[in-house]
C-alpha cells in the first residue's frame, strides 16, 4: 500500500520503445547497495519531478 503523498506517474510507450523505470527514495534511505556511496550516487536521479526529490533509477526496459 502506498502511503499519502506517494507520487506515481506511467508513461507509456509503444512497442519496440525503450523505458527507464524510478521510484522514490525515501527519507531514511541509508543505501542501496553495500559497497561505496557513489554506487548509490550514481544511480539518484535528483530533481526529477520537483526540486528537492530524488528517484533511484532502476533501469532501462526492452
Amino acid at each position: 500500500m502506498f502511503s499519502k503523498g506517494t507520487l506515481l506517474m506511467d508513461i507509456l510507450v509503444n512497442v519496440g520503445e525503450e523505458g527507464l523505470i524510478i521510484g522514490q527514495v525515501p527519507p531514511d534511505h541509508t543505501g542501496f547497495y553495500k559497497g561505496p556511496k557513489e554506487m548509490d550516487n550514481k544511480k539518484i536521479i535528483r530533481n526529477a519531478f520537483k526540486d528537492g526529490d530524488k528517484y533511484f533509477n532502476f533501469g532501462d526496459l526492452k
